[in-house]
């Protein structure tokens, strides 16, 4: 039943992601469309061509990016894991694909429930928010729901905090594709208690 939860928020958790990169790639957004609309299989294709005649070692890593959710998509998480590997032994000077690296891995180790190796992606992720304070506006509410989420599996008391904190942090950003599992999570932490305040948040 936990492995079924984890995976719903799977499935609303990881959506489109956003790169604070000076260069955007002219395929991004037809990339990112693909990965709404789990068009998966194309996203693994494409990207196996793209990494056939790329050099640039930046488009290699976001590519494996793309692909590694395209295997979460189908379930793939030890795959996925493996690849993940691969963007963090080669992506030191691109802290924004490393940092959704982290976040995708924490979300594969959870749906996994090893939440020890989860928790220890949280921290990688933490820190390189923490170095790099212009990474925030477009991955702080997804990292806030993804710490929150795993507390709540924990049992930790206050999980509902971080989310009400990604809740208030939306208002100061205009990346909000993961706003609605902060909604999700509060719905979940007062569904037992108050079911009225529960079903605002849904």
């Amino acid at each position: 039943m936990k492995l079924k939860l984890v995976f719903c928020f799977f499935s609303i958790l990881l959506g489109v992601f956003a790169w604070t990169q000076e260069t955007k790639f002219s395929y991004q957004d037809n990339i990112e469309k693909l990965l709404i609309a789990k068009n998966s299989q194309t996203i693994i294709d494409f990207v196996n061509v793209k990494l056939k005649h790329s050099k640039n070692e930046k488009e290699i890593n976001l590519l494996l990016c793309y692909k590694m959710e395209a295997l979460m998509h189908f379930e793939l998480y030890n795959d996925a894991i493996l690849l993940s590997d691969k963007i963090v032994n080669s992506a030191n000077n691109f802290p924004e694909v490393l940092l959704q690296t982290f976040i995708l891995r924490e979300l594969n180790f959870e749906i996994l429930e090893n939440f020890k190796e989860a928790s220890k992606e949280l921290d990688k992720a933490e820190k390189l928010l923490a170095a790099h304070a212009k990474l925030k506006p477009k991955f702080y509410i997804h990292f806030l729901i993804r710490k929150s989420s795993l507390m709540r599996l924990l049992h930790k008391k206050n999980y509902q905090n971080l989310s009400l904190q990604a809740i208030s942090y939306s208002d100061s950003t205009t990346y909000k594709n993961h706003l609605s599992s902060a909604y999700l999570l509060m719905g979940i932490y007062y569904r037992d208690n108050d079911f009225i305040k529960s079903l605002s948040y849904y």
